[in-house]
C-alpha cells in the first residue's frame, strides 16, 4: 500500500479534527458596540454570538454589549426580568464563520399585558439578597418568578440584589446570556412559577359566593 505524503497526512487529520470557529471577544459594560481580539472557541461552540442587554434601575438606563463564542440553541434569543424599580431584557444574534460579524442586535419592546403571574418583588443596592416584602403582577412572557445577588461591579453601577418576574430563557440560562460584561455566577439564583392570579381569583369568587348564600 502506498503511503501517503507528510502533506496529505496534515490536511486528513485537520479534516479528521474538524475546524474550530475563531470568533471576536469584547465587552462594553457602557454601549451597544464593542471590538475585541480573536478567540478560538470550543467544540461545542458553533457560532459567532453578540448580546446587547438594556437594564432601567433607579438610576437610569444603560446598554451593555458582548461577543463571544456561542451554541446555535442561544441565537435570536430573549431574555428578560422585571419588577417595579429593575427591567432588564437582552437580546443575541449569531454568524457561523470565522471572525463574522453578527446583524446589528436591539432589544425588543417590552410587552405590557398582565399574564396573571405574582412574584414577590424587592430590589437592595448593594446587597446580595432582600426579602420579597412586595409583590409585582407579572406581564408578557415572564411567567416564571426570579431572585438573585449580582456580585461585581458593571458600568460603575454597584452590585444589587432582587426579586421578580422573568421569562424561561432568563431562567434556563441562569442570567448569564444577559449579562454580558458578568465576570462571576450570579448569587443565589432561583426561577419558580409562584402563584398565579388566574387560580386564585376563582376560589376568590366562589368563597364570597358561599359566603353570601351562608349569611
Amino acid at each position: 500500500m502506498k503511503l501517503l505524503p507528510p502533506v496529505a497526512c496534515f490536511l486528513a487529520a485537520v479534516i479528521s479534527g474538524g475546524h474550530s470557529l475563531v470568533c471576536d471577544t469584547c465587552t462594553n459594560s457602557n454601549g451597544d458596540s464593542c471590538t475585541g481580539p480573536p478567540g478560538t472557541c470550543d467544540a461545542a461552540q458553533d457560532r459567532c454570538i453578540a448580546t446587547l442587554t438594556e437594564t432601567v434601575t433607579p438610576k437610569g438606563k444603560t446598554q451593555s454589549f458582548a461577543r463571544a463564542c456561542g451554541k446555535a440553541k442561544d441565537c435570536g434569543r430573549l431574555s428578560s426580568l422585571s419588577n417595579d424599580q429593575v427591567k432588564v431584557s437582552s437580546s443575541s444574534k449569531c454568524c457561523s464563520s470565522d471572525r463574522c460579524s453578527p446583524d446589528k442586535v436591539s432589544v425588543p419592546r417590552r410587552e405590557t399585558q398582565e399574564n396573571g403571574q405574582v412574584c414577590q418583588a424587592c430590589y437592595a443596592p448593594s446587597a446580595e439578597e432582600c426579602a420579597g416584602q412586595n409583590t409585582v403582577r407579572c406581564t408578557g412572557v415572564e411567567n416564571q418568578c426570579i431572585k438573585f445577588g449580582m456580585p461585581v461591579q458593571m458600568g460603575g453601577e454597584l452590585p444589587y440584589a432582587m426579586r421578580g418576574c422573568a421569562n424561561i430563557a432568563m431562567c434556563e440560562s441562569k442570567g448569564k446570556l444577559s449579562f454580558p460584561g458578568i465576570t462571576a455566577e450570579l448569587k443565589k439564583f432561583e426561577c419558580n412559577r409562584g402563584s398565579h392570579l388566574q387560580h386564585s381569583l376563582p376560589m376568590l369568587v366562589g368563597f364570597l359566593l358561599l359566603f353570601k348564600l351562608l349569611s
